[in-house]
């Protein structure tokens, strides 16, 4: 094998390893805005969700259920306590999108109503009033 021949070689793995790391830097960074698209995506085609992540209150499956019930959105809890920054971003991405185009569409906060009223429910229900 001639000294050029193996240069190539050694020069073409370099740079294919150099874009695999690009792109998986990449990849992470750019949580925040593929969650912005992947909310843009689901409002097209009908599709309303708000994502959630971390302990939920213990109203929270009330909540979720108002929401849907009254409104069609479904509140998507995709990770519990343990979260990684760029699943953080991601979700944070998609509910800026998503959060303001519901709000957009109903006219108000449907998320601080329906969270107050599940809350004040699981209160009442706990005699915690």
């Amino acid at each position: 094998m001639s000294a050029i021949y193996r240069w190539l070689i050694r020069r073409r793995l370099l740079l294919t390893g150099a874009m695999l790391v690009i792109l998986a830097v990449g990849w992470w960074f750019s949580a925040y805005p593929r969650g912005m698209l992947a909310a843009w995506a689901d409002h097209s085609r009908g599709h309303y969700e708000l994502k959630g992540i971390g302990l939920p209150p213990p109203w929270a499956g009330e909540y979720a259920r108002l929401v849907l019930d009254r409104y069609g959105v479904a509140v998507n809890s995709v990770a519990g306590c343990v979260v990684t920054q760029d699943l953080v971003w991601y979700v944070d991405g998609y509910n800026v999108v998503s959060k303001s185009r519901i709000q957009a569409r109903f006219g108000k906060d449907i998320f601080a109503e329906c969270a107050e009223e599940a809350r004040a429910a699981w209160e009442r229900e706990h005699g915690m009033e």
